[in-house]
């Protein structure tokens, strides 16, 4: 089977005016809304058409974005030609007026698609490697804004936890994270920062239960502390035990007011 390009030339200067690909006769069939060059007796004028012969469909294809490349397309300002595409296979650079885009949103509005439509779609995205827009995760959110996430599988937390295992956040990301929570209130029990020296903690005087406290010691059997974590316990232990003596101490001085 032969591929081909053709052109249509005006008259008047035999510039082109429009480039397609073609085979069996396309060049001379009006099927793609652009008047082909005719005689005065209507036949075809196959001196005002042009056409090249290539060995693939794909070069074909190739050569055909080239020319409309090359001249130009009136609808975007770019050219000479009436092609309303870029060419090529499909309709790539296809400019839509207002009105048809409007006709396009209403003929769509309030359709949904099927389970088995959106599963296809997200298989074809996952293979070529299609990542939803800024613009599109931004909507998603404000449409989702409210609504309840459900609870995640059983399969779906071990799989975030094993993502999780061996994660190290750096020391410009911990820094970010402590500035963003300062002041932040996380619950009723929860105190602001700046206020938790002259607040009780939210566990003081709390107890668990045998239950709770067997399933914790089960859960930390194993773990072993790293050399700084080791480190940050004895400067906290430190401290604690600093502001224990400045107490007492305080509580033991004599009091020197006259009677």
């Amino acid at each position: 089977m032969t591929f081909y390009t053709y052109s249509y030339h005006r008259q008047r200067d035999f510039t082109p005016y429009y480039y397609g690909k073609g085979k069996n006769g396309r060049d001379v069939h009006n099927n793609h809304g652009i008047n082909i060059p005719r005689k005065p007796d209507g036949s075809a004028d196959r001196a005002r058409i042009l056409v090249q012969y290539w060995p693939d469909e794909a070069t074909a294809f190739e050569m055909e974005k080239y020319y409309i490349r090359l001249f130009g397309r009136k609808d975007n300002g770019t050219g000479i030609l009436r092609n309303l595409t870029d060419g090529g296979e499909g309709a790539s650079g296809t400019v839509c007026s207002v009105e048809t885009r409007v006709k396009l949103r209403d003929a769509n509005l309030g359709k949904k698609l099927t389970q088995l439509t959106r599963d296809k779609i997200s298989a074809t995205n996952r293979l070529r490697g299609v990542r939803p827009t800024t613009t599109a995760c931004c909507l998603g959110g404000i449409a989702n804004r409210g609504a309840k996430r459900p609870p995640f599988s059983a399969d779906a937390r071990h799989n975030m936890s094993i993502g999780h295992l061996g994660h190290v956040l750096s020391q410009e990301t911990k820094t970010k994270i402590a500035v963003a929570q300062t002041g932040v209130l996380r619950g009723p029990n929860t105190k602001i920062k700046s206020a938790r020296a002259e607040q009780a903690p939210p566990n003081l005087g709390r107890r668990f239960s045998p239950e709770w406290c067997h399933s914790i010691s089960e859960g930390r059997k194993g773990i072993k502390p790293s050399v700084e974590q080791i480190n940050r316990m004895a400067i906290a232990q430190q401290a604690r035990w600093a502001r224990v003596r400045e107490a007492r101490e305080t509580m033991l001085v004599p009091c020197n007011s006259s009677l």
